[in-house]
């Protein structure tokens, strides 16, 4: 570079070249010493390479980061434009409001509802470290470089050791390759509720190496990427509330059918994260002494708890006032 002539022109002379092309001396300038005038040069080249650097990762951070708000902004407006219908379903007809949200929620793709503000900031940090860890190798290479130093063994070298740590290291890279999978396949998402390798609970973080997912006891399960073999994700799609009643197999089929059915046309939906009225299933299992019905509704992605709560509850009493009863005990004695 012009620059860098120029500063090795003022710091060190002209070279004096003699008619067989050899340098014989230097003139002018400050009459600092080759091997020093090298020394400042890179020095002032590194400090140039590290400027230009810092200065392009932070644009492209700020890349990243507008690139990331812009899809946040249209899911946050798809989520703002749902939460409106559920707010007039409210004032007025919610079954009426819940229909039209639960049509609108099977034509389109479920991804659009999930809160991706975690996972696109998992994206964000995840990209611009790679990035960043690839672009300063890169940037001190070239220093090393402009320091005279021969980096040809240091790149063999490195390539050795990399291998030996990569054999020493394969859960390691393991975790950290399926991490990445995760996050850009987004198969879960921060918040949401999963089953994985057994385990039933909220996603509380979603790391490179690890996952952190907590039950509904407050218990933590810790678990490696790469030691993950299944995943079954309850929050993006409706759920199914499902409640089984067992009553005493005297009861007659047909009245408890009747019976159910009334409740369910009868049943005013009040909680929002369920999108229509229970409907009857019907008889699902009989033993000896009891007989086992069953009842479902469509609710909001990992809300059927709580739906099947309520409607257990409304529906033990309907029943239990109409004189329907529960299994009785059979006692033995010898």
């Amino acid at each position: 570079m012009k620059l860098f002539e120029f500063l090795r022109d003022y710091l060190q002379g002209k070279p004096v070249v003699d008619g067989n092309g050899n340098v014989t001396g230097y003139t002018g300038g400050l009459g600092i010493s080759p091997g020093f005038t090298n020394i400042i040069i890179g020095a002032v080249f590194a400090v140039f390479m590290i400027i230009i650097t810092v200065i392009a990762l932070f644009i492209f951070k700020q890349i990243i980061k507008r690139a990331m708000n812009s899809k946040l902004k249209k899911i946050k407006a798809e989520e703002d434009r749902l939460k409106q219908i559920r707010e007039e379903g409210r004032k007025k007809n919610l079954n009426d409001y819940n229909a039209a949200l639960l049509s609108e929620i099977k034509v389109d793709s479920p991804y659009k509802y999930v809160d991706v503000s975690k996972r696109a900031e998992t994206i964000s940090k995840a990209t611009y470290n790679i990035v960043a860890s690839i672009v300063w190798v890169i940037v001190l290479i070239i220093i090393l470089d402009g320091f005279g130093i021969n980096i040809v063994p240091f790149v063999t070298g490195a390539g050795i050791v990399g291998i030996a740590v990569a054999f020493g290291a394969q859960e390691f890279v393991k975790d950290f390759i399926s991490g990445l999978f995760n996050i850009f396949e987004n198969t879960y998402s921060v918040g949401e509720s999963v089953e994985i390798n057994g385990f039933v609970g909220t996603v509380r973080e979603i790391g490179l190496r690890t996952t952190k997912i907590e039950n509904w006891r407050g218990d933590y399960y810790i678990v490696n990427n790469g030691k993950i073999n299944s995943v079954i994700n309850r929050s993006r799609d409706t759920s199914i509330a499902v409640v089984d009643i067992v009553l005493s197999n005297k009861v007659q089929v047909e009245d408890v059918r009747a019976a159910i059915l009334s409740f369910c046309d009868e049943f005013v939906v009040t909680n929002p994260n369920q999108y229509e009225k229970p409907s009857y299933s019907g008889l699902v299992e009989s033993s000896l002494i009891a007989y086992t019905f069953r009842v479902t509704a469509i609710t909001a992605p990992a809300s059927h708890v709580g739906v099947e709560r309520e409607i257990r509850a409304a529906l033990i009493e309907y029943l239990e006032i109409r004189g329907f009863e529960g299994p009785q005990t059979i006692v033995v004695t010898q």
